[in-house]
């Protein structure tokens, strides 16, 4: 199986982002952040974030290339742990 891990080819993701995610971290669309907020709401790193950032599933942190990468059974099942665990936290 394969999944997106995040890439950092320059420093431009820490002026892009609210919080920037590091190199190599396991990554999804993560357009659900953005599920309750209007068109007034996205303005600024919001809306890079929005419009052109991965969400890393490790960090909660945005990036703006991934990598198709190869991920394990057991990486696979920690990174919908992590996820999962996300969005009980955050989400309720």
């Amino acid at each position: 199986m394969k999944l997106a891990r995040t890439v950092r080819l320059d420093i431009s993701d820490q002026n892009v982002f609210e919080n920037p995610a590091q190199s190599g971290e396991w990554a999804i669309s993560g357009g659900f952040e953005f599920s309750n907020w209007g068109a007034d709401d996205l303005k600024g790193k919001a809306k890079q974030a929005f419009s052109n950032g991965w969400y890393s599933v490790e960090s909660g942190g945005r990036a703006s290339f991934v990598s198709v990468c190869a991920i394990t059974e057991s990486e696979l099942e920690s990174v919908r742990n992590q996820l999962a665990q996300t969005f009980v936290e955050i989400y309720g």
